[in-house]
């Protein structure tokens, strides 16, 4: 819910300093006559509202037990618990008003998640998987609210940019914790002690082989519990790190923070802030106190793990003592062996060299064998071939000049054969050229239309001549040429 200050508002009758608080949880507004007109608003108290470091949702928030819870936890964000505070100092009823009222409480019931992570929880230790925390949800399903809180309020914000690398999703190890128990995976059974821790407070977690009956598990927490006596009886004498929050000239809550635990007094409101300290002081050392309980129980686990050695090393003793007793008694009653008779000595055997040499001088002498005479080969020499050379026949001078002759007489008639060509073209040509001097063109009118003629004069042809003539002998040159040309 946005919140909007007094001089913001409309319809401010009559002004906004009119509204004057009158008490802790009262506030007036007073018209211009505030003796007969004025109106009196009680508003809801803030002193049981709590609120998570670092949360930003605009709402409050009311967290059940179960359904048939009554009372229930409220918490809001630390802007939000903020701007409620400033509201009320400012006078303002409407946004404290509105902030409480049922239809803008936002509600939240623990029971179900309880039940889902109860039986899960005895399941996952099968595995030897111990779910430290789920959420808000601790081993022993301890509801941690601010765990709770701060996870709604990721749940109502915007998406971040950071949790893109996990698609939106956020991380295990960010929300939840777990550690790998100790067991024999082979039989199923589980042993005390952590081989392993991840996700939230697992650097808290001491990592060790056996726990319990452990010697060396219970003396490294002797030394922690020692350590975290240290720290808090430092901060009980100083009063360093006491951090307070008011309301108005009040003092609401204190709170501390050692080894990573946060120590708050209740949210009842104290006028003096010495009182808030002792407070404080006396939650501090009744967790002191706690821790000592601790430390002693562990000091006498060590003593008896110490007890238990050395019984065991004295039974362990015992029985070796007995067992060299019963082993001395039975070598007493073991009969002597007899001493045995002395082996005869076994002959010495030939050598093997030994033997080749009689084989060989047993054998019979065999007669040398005569040398084979040398044999010498014959040289054999081939005589050498003579060369060869090619001889070409040649052309019987009769045929050649023939040959000789039958070229030069197709060459003159190829001559022969252009010339009587280059003749008929030319007289072709001449004719041509004389028909057409000699060409006359008639024009005939023909029944409205006109009829061209063209005809050979007299004139152009020789004596004896006539146009069929001409013609045939036209006729008669282009077929020698063609004659010739195929030729």
């Amino acid at each position: 819910m946005e919140y909007k200050p007094l001089q913001f508002l409309e319809n401010t009758y009559p002004n906004p300093n009119n509204y004057v608080s009158t008490g802790v949880e009262k506030t007036t507004l007073n018209g211009i006559y505030p003796d007969k007109n004025k109106i009196d608003f009680n508003l809801p108290s803030i002193s049981e509202l709590k609120y998570v470091e670092g949360t930003e949702f605009n709402f409050v928030l009311a967290i059940f037990k179960d359904y048939k819870d009554t009372k229930p936890v409220y918490y809001t964000s630390e802007q939000y618990y903020y701007t409620l505070q400033n509201s009320i100092l400012e006078g303002n009823p409407y946004f404290s008003q509105a902030s409480f009222s049922p239809q803008n409480i936002v509600s939240y019931v623990i029971e179900s998640p309880l039940k889902v992570y109860s039986p899960l929880h005895k399941e996952e230790i099968k595995p030897f998987v111990n779910m430290r925390q789920n959420i808000f949800i601790n081993t022993g399903s301890f509801v941690d609210y601010d765990n709770l809180v701060t996870y709604i309020d990721w749940m109502v914000s915007q998406v971040s940019p950071l949790d893109d690398d996990n698609f939106g999703v956020l991380k295990a190890e960010t929300i939840a914790g777990w550690d790998v128990l100790n067991g024999n995976y082979a039989t199923g059974e589980i042993s005390t002690g952590v081989s392993a821790s991840f996700g939230i407070g697992a650097e808290f977690v001491l990592i060790t082989e056996t726990e319990g009956n452990d010697l060396k598990f219970q003396q490294q927490k002797l030394d922690r519990l020692k350590k975290e006596i240290e720290n808090l009886q430092k901060v009980i004498n100083t009063k360093n790190g006491f951090v307070y929050n008011r309301f108005f000239n009040s003092y609401t809550t204190a709170f501390v923070i050692v080894d990573e635990k946060r120590y708050s007094t209740s949210p009842v409101i104290k006028k003096n802030k010495s009182d808030k300290t002792q407070e404080l002081v006396q939650t501090l050392t009744t967790e002191l106190n706690n821790l000592q309980k601790e430390i002693s129980n562990t000091e006498s686990t060590i003593a008896d793990i110490n007890k238990s050695i050395t019984d065991s090393a004295k039974v362990a003793a015992d029985k070796a003592k007995a067992l060299l007793g019963q082993a001395t008694n039975l070598l007493g009653k073991i009969p002597k062996i007899p001493k045995l008779p002395a082996i005869p000595q076994i002959p010495k055997l030939p050598s093997l060299s030994d033997i080749g040499a009689g084989l060989l001088a047993a054998l019979p002498v065999l007669p040398a064998l005569p040398k084979l005479p040398k044999i010498k080969l014959p040289s054999f020499k081939f005589p050498k071939l003579p060369k060869l050379k090619k001889k070409e026949p040649k052309q019987p001078k009769k045929f050649k000049n023939k040959a000789k002759a039958g070229l030069v007489g197709l060459q003159d008639a190829a001559n022969s054969a252009q010339g009587v060509v280059a003749g008929a073209q030319s007289k072709a040509m001449n004719t041509m050229g004389n028909i057409n001097k000699g060409m006359i063109t008639n024009v005939t009118n023909v029944n409205g239309g006109t009829m061209t003629t063209k005809t050979i004069t007299s004139a152009t042809l020789g004596k004896g001549e006539t146009e069929a003539s001409v013609l045939a002998d036209i006729a008669k040159s282009m077929e020698e040429i063609a004659a010739y040309k195929k030729f």
